[in-house]
């Protein structure tokens, strides 16, 4: 079985990097990027700021489905963990040395983004300046994603075996599952009613699904459907999100815009499986085309170098643009226009002065990323530290992203709860390398 798993095909890549992977995760993050900055429209209004999205109507709702790329993060996550478990055991080690390596990865570039935003937000709070303490509750949105990341890569090395053993019945039984709570959600507290634990349960169970996905793509679980089986299955789910929506309680559009308040994003629902189900399905149809244009060590090269700072690019883009928006209040007569032809002729400046001052964040911080290497010392490793670490970080990061990182808001508990379990989640992992480190020497 080769590593691709789709239809004999030959993978594109060195080790355990395939060009396709990677380049479904270029783009991916790029387009998260691109619709967060070109979406907001900022103005001032006789001194007050506000802040709302550019695009409604039904025209926006069906785009935003082709332009809904999240689920996309999850199948190459799903593809690359793959990967990840069966390198850990070809090499006789357990599952928590999988997690150490890929847990440790994802927390320490978190640090400097929530240490700085922490300290702006808390200062501009104390200060009286609403403008700078915004920047922690948007700085927080984007941690969502890691939290259930975290999650799901612990899981990984089970969800793996349970492919293994049970095939397709597994994203298929998760499939329902995530279909039930949505039944539940929907007739205990209503489409427009509060989640609560609900929306948490669906966060996690969602993007595991998703993730299961990447797992049947990595395995070749979809080879068996051949070309016009898989565009009949991308056909099916898309015929089953239309048909939910016409005829069922779910949103119009996959996030929120402002005629649809309430969207299939957060919490997500079984339309986001269904969307994932069409994407991987696409992505094994057209894998083969995909590898051929993509085989040649230049663009091998160009899509790894990409990659190496993607969890940068996407923590810090937002905190990016709340930068330059903060220059344009300087004068927001000019550089904050009203919807309208104006503003549209302003967009391609707004996005170059965002690139480049993310380009300047990235290159100051890509360290906290790239400095990270996997550990290839085969002492043994401290599995409750590893395990209470990663528990500890994914907690700390979910309530973050709950409630901001303003430490000095009337409600700043839930904000210090999260930075303090981050830190210590982050403390753990980084004891259980050194211990792993003391006794492989």
């Amino acid at each position: 079985m080769n590593s691709m798993g789709v239809r004999g095909a030959t993978p594109v890549g060195t080790g355990n990097r395939n060009a396709v992977v990677d380049l479904v995760r270029l783009t991916a993050v790029g387009m998260v990027v691109l619709l967060h900055w070109i979406s907001p429209v900022i103005t001032v209004t006789n001194g007050a700021v506000k802040a709302g999205i550019a695009f409604s109507g039904p025209v926006t709702w069906v785009a935003t489905w082709f332009l809904q790329v999240m689920p996309l993060v999850f199948i190459a996550g799903g593809f690359v963990n793959t990967a990840g478990v069966d390198a850990t055991a070809r090499k006789g080690q357990s599952a928590v040395t999988f997690l150490a390596r890929r847990a440790r990865r994802l927390v320490t570039p978190t640090l400097p983004l929530v240490g700085i935003c922490a300290a702006l937000a808390t200062a501009g709070s104390l200060l009286g300046q609403p403008a700078i303490a915004i920047v922690g509750d948007q700085a927080a949105n984007p941690l969502w994603f890691l939290a259930v990341y975290l999650v799901v890569v612990a899981l990984a090395p089970v969800m793996v075996r349970l492919h293994d053993r049970f095939g397709l019945a597994v994203p298929a039984v998760l499939t329902l599952a995530v279909a039930a709570v949505d039944t539940y959600r929907f007739a205990t507290v209503g489409l427009t009613g509060s989640a609560g634990m609900l929306g948490d349960v669906s966060l996690v169970l969602v993007w595991v699904t998703v993730h299961q996905l990447g797992i049947v793509l990595a395995r070749g679980g979809l080879a068996r459907f051949g070309d016009r089986g898989l565009l009949g299955v991308a056909g099916v789910a898309v015929a089953g999100i239309v048909a939910l929506i016409v005829f069922g309680p779910y949103p119009p559009a996959p996030i929120g815009l402002p005629d649809v308040p309430v969207s299939n994003l957060a919490p997500p629902t079984v339309l986001m499986v269904l969307l994932g189900i069409a994407q991987v399905a696409l992505l094994a149809r057209f894998t083969p085309w995909l590898e051929r244009k993509l085989d040649g060590a230049r663009t091998r090269k160009l899509l790894q170098r990409g990659n190496s700072t993607l969890m940068t690019v996407y923590l810090w883009h937002i905190p990016a643009a709340l930068l330059v928006a903060g220059v344009c209040l300087l004068a927001p007569e000019l550089l904050l226009p009203q919807p309208g032809a104006a503003w549209w002729s302003s967009r391609p400046m707004w996005l170059l002065a965002c690139g480049l001052v993310l380009f300047v964040l990235v290159k100051w911080l890509r360290h906290f990323e790239t400095g990270e290497r996997e550990t290839r010392r085969s002492g043994p490793v401290s599995a409750p530290l590893i395990v209470a670490g990663t528990v500890a970080a994914a907690f700390g990061l979910h309530e973050i992203f709950l409630y901001g990182l303003d430490l000095a808001a009337q409600d700043a508990a839930g904000s210090w709860r999260g930075v303090l379990a981050l830190g210590v989640g982050a403390v753990l992992l980084r004891v259980a390398e050194r211990a792993t480190s003391s006794s492989a020497s």
